[in-house]
């Protein structure tokens, strides 16, 4: 079975493969990097492993989003466009971009866009906990990031040594869940949020750090987020976005599980917190591994937003 990350990956395939068929369609010169082309065997497995409707859906808004490209005027008086897959190590340098089209134009200007590319999913990333003292522009290493990591494991293990407590046998959530549905709420999230809490606005709520990781969370470069929905797609303009200079933190916002960070440019985001995985133990040890989902609350009213039906 196809899991939501490998159905983005095929989602993502289905776009450049449009773009690509588009700009032919438009007498444009194409060039594939290949980056982007040693990803089709894996990634067009994935789309093959789809069902129908599936399948058509994703075709359906690939399609559409070439279109919307056209009526922007990419291609317009356009000679080249060379398409390249970005590495997704590039998001931990603040470029969440998944593809970047190069385009050059017969009066010999070029222009880069840069698309990131979502499955129904409207989180700006996917933060993980351990690295939060270097998405907020500390050193890897560093005696702020060694202490940071040092609280984040103790909560885990004492989380874990609790859960054995509780019962021997318990290794999965699900487990867990049946016996008590809060007791991961209230012996790991409330504890993690409140680590991570104390931890931005001892370390980061100041105009460098508020910053540096707003622009983790949002981006360092002009893009557009690409959405794919059941009828419709969303194309949203991240540019020219103000940096902030600092935040407020508000916790909990609706539940133990999520923080509200109101930066003072005007971006509110919520932080929920959440298990990546169905296990609790791996190999006799605490299973440390969970992330983040930031989201805009009020992204409407601050960039452009453009809807497309399929």
């Amino acid at each position: 079975m196809v899991n939501s990350n490998e159905r983005g990956r095929a989602f993502e395939l289905v776009v450049r493969r449009a773009l690509l068929a588009y700009a032919v369609k438009k007498r444009v010169l194409i060039e594939e990097t290949e980056n982007s082309k040693k990803r089709e065997p894996v990634e067009g497995k994935y789309f093959n492993e789809l069902d129908a409707e599936t399948q058509h859906s994703f075709v359906s808004g690939a399609w559409a989003f070439s279109r919307w490209v056209d009526e922007q005027g990419w291609f317009d008086n356009a000679t080249k466009m060379v398409l390249d897959r970005v590495p997704d190590n590039k998001a931990k340098e603040r470029d969440p971009t998944d593809i970047r089209l190069r385009i050059t134009y017969n009066n010999g200007n070029a222009e880069e866009k840069n698309i990131s590319v979502k499955h129904m999913h409207s989180a700006l990333c996917h933060p993980r906990l351990p690295s939060l003292a270097q998405q907020c522009g500390f050193e890897k290493g560093s005696k702020v990031d060694k202490d940071y990591r040092e609280s984040y494991k103790k909560i885990w293990n004492e989380f874990y040594s609790k859960v054995k407590r509780l019962k021997r046998k318990v290794e999965t959530y699900s487990e867990l869940d049946k016996i008590d549905k809060s007791y991961r709420r209230n012996w790991l999230y409330e504890p993690l949020q409140l680590n991570t809490i104390k931890f931005l606005n001892e370390k980061a709520n100041n105009e460098e750090g508020a910053a540096t990781f707003f622009k983790y969370l949002v981006g360092d470069v002009d893009y557009y987020v690409l959405k794919n929905d059941k009828d419709f797609i969303e194309v949203k303009h991240f540019s020219g976005v103000e940096t902030p200079k600092g935040f407020k933190i508000t916790y909990p916002y609706k539940s133990k599980t999520t923080f509200l960070m109101e930066f003072n440019n005007g971006w509110n985001i919520s932080m929920r917190l959440h298990t990546a995985s169905s296990r609790i133990e791996n190999k006799g040890k605490a299973h440390m591994t969970e992330k983040m989902d930031p989201i805009c609350k009020n992204l409407k009213n601050l960039i452009r937003i453009d809807k497309v039906s399929i």
